[in-house]
């Protein structure tokens, strides 16, 4: 598998209300960037048809796929989806390691982005997809090594 960054959907969305100071220092979104983007459920329904019958990775897919797949149900869309979680994955790969952040795997497997070097892109979902492919694709490598090669037995190890 090999990770291609021209392949990938990367869109901000119009919030409800302003951007906090606190919160543009997170991932430095502001209300400018934002002013002229598209509704929620706009974006929320052309990502449901993109991933349709795709793999997700999420690195915490309890939180993030939960407030989605939520979101799906109330705009009545049923995209079929595959889930991998690299949190999940990393607690039975990684067991000597006392926690499983993502910036913990960044670490762990010395990755760089190559996207976006500037760190006011952390938090940002297009840097944090980026981080957790690359995670996974670290993850495979472990995974050949315990036999498992196939995606079957990916999602049976995963649980």
């Amino acid at each position: 598998l090999t990770l291609n960054p021209h392949n990938n959907f990367d869109k901000l969305v119009k919030p409800k209300g302003n951007i906090s100071a606190e919160t543009s220092l997170i991932h430095g979104i502001t209300d400018e960037m934002v002013a002229d983007a598209p509704e929620i459920a706009e974006v929320i329904r052309e990502y449901a048809d993109y991933v349709d019958g795709k793999i997700l990775v999420f690195h915490n897919a309890a939180f993030d796929y939960n407030i989605i797949s939520k979101i799906w149900g109330v705009l009545k869309l049923r995209p079929h989806v595959y889930i991998l979680d690299t949190l999940k994955l990393s607690r039975k790969l990684n067991r000597e390691l006392a926690h499983h952040s993502l910036d913990d795997l960044i670490e762990l497997y010395d990755i760089e982005p190559f996207r976006y070097t500037d760190s006011a892109y952390r938090h940002r979902a297009l840097y944090d997809s980026d981080m957790t492919a690359l995670a996974l694709l670290n993850m495979l490598t472990q995974l050949e090594h315990k036999g498992i090669f196939t995606f079957g037995d990916l999602f049976h190890f995963h649980g």
